[in-house]
């Protein structure tokens, strides 16, 4: 199969954003806005947390120290349960602002292979989130696949049976064999439906259409688009996630080191030093997330751009050869050339035949 044989081509496109400037640009401006993303939350959740404290206790707690934690919170919010709404909204804003940011590279991607996108803006966004519920309900339920669908509905069957039956270790044990099989189908379809997310950016088609293409486009080779994405994504993911350990071990080492020195100077250093880790540990962190984010995209893209290849047949098909001006005119005369006739060597000994008189010099 094809896909399989151009794995070394789709490896290298999955790092050749690294040299693009526009994708590098790109790459800081993603892992900017998840750190914003990342503070909003944080205080989104202070907000959140200190409004749920400051109306859950009592005053009788007041000399505890969770009461204390909670007039601290009530004092930074100082909404109370308005503190709870105030809190939950800042999340989702975190969230859309992470959610917005992470799917540009795949725009990045498309661009690089050439294809096209839709627009992308904010009233988009809503049209993407609805893609990815759309997508698991698709991939969970199998609603493209009647075979996969026979085995969902029999695998929660069986559970609600196993649950309310007399004979539940019976149904019990015929649903842990089906759950294998349901696993099984998850996978399968979210092999089917892997290239839905390309298809729907860069051909502004439908949720639906959108998936039932992939579904098209991958049909037949579901396995060999797991077994490469898998293999790819574990060759750029265990150096990463090694890389990253050891750096986070060195950090560990030296913060601990840096605690031994503030110790000395109070209560109020250490403090500071453990939020300046935290920060250091998490804008780490989403450096780590925001690359893996890249690659994985780049990946997806890649792929997509090789089924769209096989099912044109663009790189197998050779290219016909031009006729000769002979040729085109015996077509326009609806005659056929004759064959011509194989040239014969001469014997050996033969006398060369003697030069025409009056050719050329």
């Amino acid at each position: 199969m094809e896909i399989i044989n151009n794995l070394g081509g789709i490896f290298r496109f999955t790092y050749g954003w690294v040299r693009q400037s526009e994708a590098q640009r790109l790459y800081v401006r993603v892992f900017l806005m998840n750190m914003v993303a990342v503070l909003v939350a944080l205080l989104g959740f202070a907000f959140l947390f200190g409004g749920v404290m400051a109306a859950a206790l009592p005053s009788s707690y007041s000399s505890s120290a969770d009461a204390s934690m909670s007039k601290w919170f009530s004092a930074f919010t100082g909404l109370g349960i308005a503190g709870v709404i105030v809190g939950f909204l800042l999340m989702v804003l975190a969230a859309l602002i992470s959610t917005y940011y992470n799917v540009l590279p795949t725009f990045s991607a498309l661009r690089a292979k050439g294809l096209e996108t839709v627009q992308w803006d904010r009233g988009k966004l809503l049209g993407y989130i609805c893609f990815v519920i759309v997508d698991f309900f698709y991939t969970a339920l199998s609603l493209l696949d009647k075979r996969g669908l026979a085995v969902v509905v029999a695998f929660w069957l069986c559970l609600l049976l196993a649950v309310f039956s007399p004979m539940h270790a019976a149904f019990g044990l015929l649903t842990v064999v089906l759950a294998f099989a349901y696993f099984i189908v998850i996978i399968y379809n979210a092999m089917r439906l892997y290239a839905g997310l390309p298809i729907y950016l860069s051909k502004g088609m439908s949720i639906t259409e959108s998936l039932g293409q992939s579904w098209e486009l991958t049909k037949d080779k579901a396995f060999a688009v797991f077994g490469l994405s898998l293999v790819l994504g574990l060759t750029w993911a265990i150096p990463i996630m090694v890389v990253a350990m050891g750096v986070e071990l060195v950090m560990q080492v030296v913060v601990l080191m840096g605690f031994v020195g503030l110790a000395v100077s109070g209560p109020g250093a250490i403090l500071v030093g453990v939020i300046l880790f935290v920060l250091l540990y998490m804008a780490f962190r989403m450096l780590v997330n925001v690359l893996m984010t890249f690659v994985m995209t780049y990946l997806m893209v890649g792929i997509y751009d090789q089924l769209l290849q096989e099912k044109s047949g663009a790189k197998s098909a050779p290219m016909p050869r031009a006729p000769r001006p002979s040729e085109a005119a015996a077509n326009e005369a609806g005659e056929e050339m004759p064959e011509p006739a194989p040239r014969r060597a001469a014997p050996r000994g033969a006398p060369k035949a003697a030069p025409r008189k009056g050719g050329r010099r």
